[in-house]
This record gives structure tokens, sequence and C-alpha cells, in this order.
């Protein structure tokens, strides 16, 4: 009993070494590891500013990086076209107003503790934007979103302490993320709020409406590009289908679909929706 009280109470008394300044650690935090999470998204269209991806994607990266510092594709894990959030708890040292800098290309911000700090959205080169909050010594939640339209891809995250004169990139030290995840990826493109679904874009339907029955009528094997559904007189089902479909929308002239006709044995009086 003695070694667990005396384990206890150097626990609730650890501190963190950021910049040789002592931390205290935060009590409720899982065991962490050096570091950030990163976690890129590969968007199936170009964006001109940050987007809310929708729910349940699964991210094409995810892994740790030391600091925020990346500037290639190799880095991001893509190279045009994609959102990338970085997660991760920020250790400060001492009380005070800190002023951070975000240099990014194209746009990015920056939130600790769910307050926005840095708004740096937008179609942009590699520029660096400041803001300021002040901030208590122990540990916050750091967020930062970014996005990459085409060309370089770049974003940095530097700060300037109480006291300082100057910038320094926010450190290995001071910077830590959950550890012994399972990093779960999944390839293919994602899709923002908002976005136009098109036929064969791969989502997923998200729900039908109470009033319906869902009823599956797909034979095994029979996997199109449908893009239009309709009962025809004598109870069958018509499925319209496209060849070819731009994650953009429609193409001027897309590739001809087909049309078939499946044998419905016999159809409910209450409405319902197919797949």
């Amino acid at each position: 009993m003695t070694r667990r009280r005396g384990i206890a109470a150097v626990t609730l008394g650890a501190v963190v070494a950021v910049g040789g300044w002592a931390v205290p650690a935060a009590a409720d935090l899982p065991e962490q590891e050096p570091g950030v999470t990163l976690r890129t998204f590969q968007l199936a269209q170009g964006q001109d500013a940050i987007c809310t991806l929708k729910s349940g994607q699964t991210p094409n990266v995810d892994k740790l990086m030391p600091t925020i510092s990346w500037d290639t594709a190799e880095q991001f894990g893509a190279e045009d076209n994609f959102v990338s959030h970085v997660i991760a708890n920020l250790a400060v040292p001492t009380d005070g107003e800190y002023t951070f800098r975000l240099t990014s290309d194209d746009g990015s911000r920056l939130s600790i503790d769910d307050q926005l700090v840095v708004d740096h959205d937008g179609l942009h080169g590699a520029e660096p934007k400041e803001g300021t909050t002040t901030l208590t010594a122990g540990t916050h939640a750091l967020f930062v979103e970014f996005f990459e339209a085409g060309g370089g891809q770049e974003l940095h995250l530097e700060w300037k302490a109480p006291g300082s004169s100057t910038f320094e990139l926010v450190p290995e030290s001071a910077l830590s993320t959950e550890a012994g995840v399972v990093r779960v990826t999944a390839p293919g493109y994602k899709y923002c709020e908002g976005d136009t679904d098109s036929a064969g874009d791969g989502l997923r339907l998200d729900s039908v409406n109470p009033n319906y029955e869902l009823v599956d009528l797909r034979p095994e094997g029979f996997e199109p590009k449908v893009s239009g559904l309709a009962f025809t007189p004598d109870e069958q089902l018509a499925v319209v289908t496209t060849g070819e479909v731009s994650s953009g929308g429609w193409r001027p002239d897309p590739t001809s679909g087909e049309v078939y006709f499946l044998d419905v044995p016999s159809r409910p009086t209450a409405p319902r929706t197919s797949r």
C-alpha cells in the first residue's frame, strides 16, 4: 500500500519539460506520445475554401508527425485537392499571451480549445498570418484545418511565447497525441458537405424517410452506376444507368448508359425507395 501511494503522489505531481520550462501534466489525458496526428482526406473535386467533411468518412492517411512543418506531397500523403486535419495537445509552459503564426498554401485555420485563433482560409500562396490568444500554463487542445487545391502544398505552425521577440517552430516537445492508437485508413475519394452528389459517386445511403420501406431489388453482381429509377405500368422497375460519371458532376457528352427492366414480385401499397 505504501508503494501505491508513492506512485500516485508522483503521478499527480508530474511535470512535462517544454523548452526548458516545466508544464503541469493533464491528469485526464490518455497516454500520450510526442508529435501530432495528421489525417489527410483526398477529395473528389477541388475546393476554394476549407470545407466540412461529410460524416463517417475514413481518412486516406492517418499518421504520427513530429511537428507541423510540411511542404511535400509525401509528407501530406496527397498532392492536390485534399483536406488535412492536425490533432494534438499543446503543452503551454507559463501563463500569458501567445502569438501564433500559420503559414500555408492554400488555406488553413488554427483553433485552440475550440476557439479560433488564426483564420487563414481561401486560395493563396505560402503566406503567413498571425493570431494572439491568452493561455494558462498546462495542456490545451490544438486543431489545425488545411486544404490544398493545386500547385504547391505547405503548412507551418510557429509561436512566440510571452517575453519573446521572435517566432520559432512549435517544437515536438510541446506537442503530443494519444499513444497506441490503431490508425485506420481507406482509399478512395472523400466528400464535403454541400457537394453536388452525382450518380455513381460512391456515397452510401445516409438515411431513408421513415414513411418509406427500403427494399433491396438488386440481383447479385448487378452494380451499375444508376442515374434514374421508375416503375412501369406493368409493375417492372426501370433502371437507367450511365456509362461514365465525373466527380464534378455530369460531363457535357457522357458515355451512353443502358436501361434495365427488373421484375418485381409484388409492389407494396405503401411508398418505398429502392437501391
